[in-house]
């Protein structure tokens, strides 16, 4: 009787063919080689770091939560540890908004000394969104200008410094 397949091998071989991925364009999606890819979904040797699924299942569109779900008993830490690897990609991908809400959810995890340093460096956050935001209409103005023919060197170029 053969090793027993881990639980993200079909999970993973489904979702990249829901997507119509062909196995070599899911693992240059992923960051790894195509050879690992096709060794994860076979289960076949040592099972992939949790980093290495996570960057897997993100590539396939598999959600941090659903990853977590399929692990199979309470000591699969392996696969929560990968479901965890993978919410920090898709928060680091995701709108401040959700980044701002999922930071205050975490919150009430915090002691009172820890959550005064998370707001101060929320608040901060917030100041660079501010700051990209303001920076981004400054390129939208540019390109406007651009579009329109002024390219710059005119009485309006001081408009967007």
């Amino acid at each position: 009787m053969g090793k027993p397949a881990y639980p993200e091998a079909a999970l993973l071989n489904t979702a990249r063919l829901a997507r119509r991925l062909s196995l070599p364009d899911a693992a240059a999606r992923a960051g790894v080689s195509h050879q690992t890819w096709g060794r994860v979904e076979r289960s076949d040797g040592n099972r992939a770091g949790a980093d290495t699924i996570a960057h897997m299942a993100h590539a396939v569109g598999i959600a941090s939560e659903r990853l977590a779900s399929i692990a199979t008993s309470e000591s699969d830490n392996h696969l929560r540890r990968a479901a965890e690897v993978l919410r920090e990609i898709e928060m680091q991908g995701s709108s401040g908004s959700e980044f701002q809400r999922w930071l205050q959810s975490q919150l009430r995890e915090f002691s009172d000394e820890e959550r005064v340093i998370v707001e101060e460096l929320l608040s901060e956050y917030q100041e660079l969104q501010q700051s990209n935001a303001r920076l981004m209409e400054k390129i939208v103005v540019l390109f406007r200008q651009r579009k329109r023919g002024d390219h710059g060197d005119g009485p309006g170029a001081a408009a967007v410094e």
